[in-house]
């Protein structure tokens, strides 16, 4: 029985490195469609800024790929990374705010890697590319009871004029937080986590919608920010 379950757990290990490796490609991907996009453009200058500052983020990308977890801090890094190129591949539509609660130590915080920047991805591009007027991105760590609380918020068109604009189901889903939600059930079948994710679609008083909020909470139990990010 025993050497069962090491069997069993030794499979979900190396699904779990196949899923970092289709994020991986899945990120490159969609960077090198935005440095040919300049070079279409023969915006020349755009496209070697971008591919500088990409190199730099696919650097990162790599590191954590090879990882389980990593800390806030390095979260931070890579979210601000990505999103400052996001932000100049659609010539500043938008801003964004990350912040960190005080109470949560982002030196040795760990959360699981590659975790985040798909959910990020499908609100900037679901939701703020598609928005005439300037959009707005908050993304926030937050400590909640025996958990930390992500929260990635958005200011754009809202899932369901998303699908309408895609003539696709309200419930599609980019490919990214696709493989993202297959590691996530290999995490908790692993690591004994139980993570739980909300998505709250946004409407003001007259009903109209404006944006979509992600709420990702990952449990934390003692000993956990001692947890080995190798």
């Amino acid at each position: 029985m025993k050497a069962r379950q090491e069997e069993e757990y030794q499979g979900l290990i190396y699904k779990l490195e196949a899923l970092r490796s289709q994020i991986d490609r899945h990120f490159i991907f969609n960077a090198l469609a935005a440095i040919q996009n300049y070079i279409l453009k023969n915006d020349k200058i755009r496209a070697v800024e971008y591919l500088g500052d990409f190199s730099d983020l696919i650097r990162m990308v790599l590191e954590q790929s090879r990882k389980t977890h990593i800390t806030l801090n390095e979260e931070y890094k890579f979210l601000l990374s990505y999103i400052n190129l996001e932000i100049l591949r659609f010539s500043n539509k938008f801003s964004c705010n990350i912040s960190i609660d005080e109470t949560l130590d982002p030196d040795t915080t760990l959360i699981p890697a590659l975790l985040i920047q798909p959910y990020v991805e499908n609100a900037i591009k679901h939701g703020l590319m598609h928005k005439t007027e300037y959009g707005k991105l908050e993304i926030h760590f937050m400590k909640n009871v025996g958990a930390i609380h992500i929260s990635v918020k958005d200011d754009g068109i809202g899932r369901k004029k998303h699908a309408e604009i895609k003539k696709i189901d309200k419930k599609h889903e980019g490919l990214g937080q696709k493989i993202t939600e297959e590691r996530i059930e290999i995490y908790q079948k692993v690591f004994g986590d139980k993570f739980n994710i909300l998505t709250t679609d946004l409407y003001d008083k007259e009903n109209n919608a404006v944006g979509t909020q992600i709420d990702i909470y990952i449990p934390q139990k003692d000993g956990d920010t001692n947890r080995n990010c190798d």
